[in-house]
């Protein structure tokens, strides 16, 4: 293999393992570290989001933050009336699954089930969202 050739594999392959990095790097922090982060630093990115692709001034950042301020209060005060009859749709849904299983998906169902009920738990007692 010639110098040059090897200098500009040598080349592509750092620019292929930085872009490697950086690819992971969003993905990381899109995944996890937003999820985790407080409503409120949602509220900003969502803003900081529509400011940049919507190009808002300071005024109209504040007006979307507001709103989006008062619908997190009014989502959750909904989502609290609703949660009795979300509940029972959930454990009627559960129960006629569970009925199209065998023993053994029975039991596994069950598994991922309680999987999924600690998760809503342990986010309802950090304040997250739980879907």
């Amino acid at each position: 293999m010639t110098a040059p050739l090897s200098k500009l594999l040598s080349l592509l392959m750092l620019l292929l393992i930085f872009g490697s990095g950086a690819v992971a790097g969003v993905a990381f922090d899109r995944v996890v570290v937003q999820r985790k982060a407080p409503a409120g630093s949602r509220i900003d990115r969502l803003v900081g989001r529509f400011a940049r692709r919507l190009s808002l001034d300071a005024k109209q950042q504040d007006a979307v933050r507001a709103v989006l301020l008062k619908s997190r209060a009014a989502t959750a005060a909904a989502r609290k009336r609703i949660e009795p009859e979300l509940r029972v749709a959930r454990q009627q849904a559960r129960k006629e699954i569970a009925a199209q299983l065998d023993p053994e998906q029975r039991k596994k169902f069950q598994e991922m089930t309680a999987r999924y009920d600690a998760r809503r738990a342990r986010r309802k007692a950090t304040g997250a969202q739980a879907h």
